[in-house]
């Protein structure tokens, strides 16, 4: 069993990596990591988490790379299947928009 709070570093360095092929395999891990979550997470773990995710969205250089990867980052919605674990994902976008822009 992999421990979250290492999963977590790992993924937010991972994300928010300069190389896109990092990032794309940290996404893919994580999107893999979230659905198959069967108890929720600490909120700091997901906001460490979101915090690999907006900087991953801020490394994507073109308007279409930004619009597929916010499309896939909304999809994840749809494949975790603990609710709670996905009423923090959604808090934890909500966090993170609000810390970093306003």
């Amino acid at each position: 069993m992999v421990n979250a709070a290492d999963s977590n570093s790992s993924f937010t360095r991972s994300l928010a990596h300069t190389d896109v092929n990092i990032r794309e395999r940290a996404f893919n891990k994580l999107t893999t990591w979230l659905a198959a979550r069967d108890q929720s997470l600490e909120e700091l773990d997901m906001l460490k988490i979101w915090k690999g995710m907006f900087f991953s969205f801020w490394h994507a250089d073109l308007q279409p790379v930004q619009e597929d990867l916010a499309e896939r980052m909304a999809k994840i919605l749809l494949s975790i299947k603990n609710k709670k674990v996905c009423e923090m994902y959604l808090g934890g976008f909500f966090t993170t928009m609000r810390r970093e822009w306003f």
